[in-house]
């Protein structure tokens, strides 16, 4: 609807709406007199026609505010967590550290070299002997002596690559358990944001949980509710109901974010830990043996 201007053409009159058809002059007054009210009550139709749409464009415009709020609070709770993330050593690099500063690539090249040595101490022997009047028994026992001499420096070097490795085991899995720890800040401070913008997005307040669990004992009480109680009790139980498929939703999206999976496997260590409880689950140990492979495998060198 339209208000009407003063210089509007009164269609009566044939002239503007402030005329006064007395006087035939501009009159202010005259034109509040007749159509002040008029223009009054259109202004305020208008305002009211006006009020819910612009309710609606002041709650969008809040609402988007709210999300960027929490936006911005996800991504310093992101990059400060990636940060810290970055900052850690990667399983392999731990191992290859510790593994340094044990010296188990030399140990465990040690122990390979002096078994690959006894086991090829026939084959070496052999070749060594051709063209001389040597028999296999006597050859044999050249064999036999060597080893025999060889054997004890062998079993030394075996067991002291096992001990490293023993050892890297170890240090392995208290470097696991200690990036793990600092990460659990950013897990407790995850699980109370998810829970402040359930209650953010669904408007359900700690103070709304209270009031509900009083409304519930009331009524398990047997205490007879008024129909203000009754809807305000319903009304509150649909907003719990959204609080906690908002909590599921993100407990259910940092799930499958994180594979879902509680173990993880370390490289060196060949250890399984549980990073639930960040306690060790299983540990292989390797051990060197004279075989016809010489020394057993390793992942160095």
């Amino acid at each position: 609807m339209e208000e009407i201007s003063a210089t509007m053409t009164n269609p009566k009159t044939g002239k503007a709406y402030a005329i006064n058809p007395n006087s035939g002059v501009w009159d202010d007054n005259y034109f509040d007199a007749n159509w002040g009210n008029y223009n009054r009550g259109i202004r305020a139709t208008n305002q009211a026609l006006d009020a819910p749409i612009q309710a609606i464009a002041t709650q969008r415009t809040n609402n988007q505010a709210f999300l960027n709020n929490q936006n911005n609070q996800t991504n310093d709770f992101l990059n400060r967590y990636r940060g810290t993330l970055a900052g850690q050593e990667s399983t392999n690099a731990l191992a290859e550290r510790i593994g340094q500063e044990l010296g188990l690539p030399q140990l465990q090249a040690n122990a390979r070299s002096l078994n690959q040595t006894i086991f090829n101490l026939p084959q070496t022997y052999s070749k060594a002997m051709t063209g001389y009047d040597v028999n296999q028994n006597q050859l044999d026992r050249v064999v036999g002596t060597k080893q025999a001499e060889l054997a004890p420096a062998a079993a030394l070097a075996s067991q002291n690559a096992q001990a490293a490795e023993t050892n890297l085991n170890t240090r392995l899995g208290y470097a696991q358990r200690d990036q793990d720890r600092q990460l659990l800040p950013y897990q407790m401070e995850q699980n109370l944001m998810s829970e402040r913008f359930a209650r953010e997005t669904t408007l359900y307040s700690q103070e709304n949980q209270a009031e509900l669990d009083a409304l519930i004992a009331k009524a398990n009480a047997r205490v007879s509710l008024t129909e203000g109680e009754k809807n305000r009790m319903h009304q509150l139980a649909m907003q719990e109901a959204e609080f906690e498929n908002a909590l599921k939703v993100a407990r259910e999206n940092r799930g499958s974010e994180s594979g879902g999976n509680p173990y993880v496997t370390l490289g060196e260590g060949q250890t399984l830990y549980n990073t639930s409880t960040n306690q060790p689950v299983y540990t292989a140990i390797k051990t060197y043996k004279p075989s016809s492979g010489g020394a057993s495998g390793s992942d160095w060198g």
